[in-house]
């Protein structure tokens, strides 16, 4: 097992990976881009370093290296995970959506 995943991609949407890793207790470091920072909660899940920037990412993943540190964001991360993006949440917040607009 890993105790901290790392997104390196130059080019992301919603990325399901990320998701998977909070999911499962991790801290994720991923690059600043693409929806990425709406699953990433920068300094609280895992952190956000600049596309490209080896230096920056290399920084974070020492900063993360404190198994405090990254279990912390591990554990916000998979609360995070179950109240955004679990199963039971898409299908509650379509629920709502739904009755809104038959609602009117």
């Amino acid at each position: 097992m890993f105790d901290v995943f790392v997104l390196s991609s130059t080019r992301e949407s919603f990325p399901l990976s990320a998701r998977e890793a909070m999911a499962a207790g991790r801290a994720v470091i991923a690059p600043r881009i693409g929806g990425c920072p709406e699953v990433v909660d920068d300094n609280v899940t895992g952190l956000l370093f600049e596309a490209a920037n080896v230096d920056d990412l290399a920084a974070k993943m020492t900063a993360l290296s404190d198994r405090r540190i990254s279990t912390s964001m591990g554990q916000a991360g998979r609360q995070r995970s179950e109240r955004l993006f679990s199963r039971e949440s898409w299908v509650n917040g379509d629920e709502k959506i739904y009755l809104e607009w038959a609602a009117g």
